[in-house]
């Protein structure tokens, strides 16, 4: 039987907080929430979080999907994260993003609600098969200048595309 760290309440859910190093998925797994501050997340397994992915830097690669059933919130305080896996995010959730994601065969399905809240390049492509993929909402909502989406990024959408404010740039950048 695998062990996992719980959070004290007698092992019925577990969060896990990654500062360095990485951490590789030889199984699927389910956890309450995840933190990725400048580490690496890689495997051929799932994460399924019930929580929310605090993510401020760092890469999910591998060939498994880290599935963010109650959102996602990157802030870019330890590096620009990149994406490497496909990354879920589950309709009824509120997303946000503050700064850019480097994609590199990444792909990010959005159920829910993305916001996007700073002017920069929001998506830049390396490699390929990167794709967003919008079934739900994709909002700009701050910032007054430009946000791209880079070009080396397909972008699908067949749920809503919104801007508050600024601009927002589809395959450029």
């Amino acid at each position: 039987v695998a062990q996992f760290p719980h959070n004290g309440n007698g092992g019925f859910t577990y969060d896990a907080i990654v500062n360095s190093g990485t951490v590789t998925l030889d199984q699927d797994i389910v956890i309450q929430a995840f933190t990725l501050n400048g580490a690496t997340l890689t495997g051929d397994h799932d994460l399924t979080l019930g929580g929310r992915l605090m993510w401020s830097g760092g890469s999910l690669s591998g060939a498994g999907a880290l599935n963010a059933n109650a959102g996602v919130t990157i802030t870019n305080t330890t590096g620009t994260p990149t994406l490497r896996r496909t990354l879920n995010l589950a309709p009824d959730t509120t997303s946000t993003l503050g700064g850019p994601v480097q994609f590199i065969g990444g792909v990010l399905n959005n159920a829910g609600i993305l916001n996007y809240t700073a002017d920069a390049t929001l998506f830049i492509g390396g490699g390929t098969g990167n794709a967003i993929n919008n079934s739900g909402t994709f909002a700009k909502t701050a910032g007054t200048g430009s946000t791209n989406i880079g070009a080396g990024v397909a972008f699908t959408n067949t749920g809503q595309v919104r801007v508050d404010t600024g601009t927002l740039l589809i395959g450029t950048g």
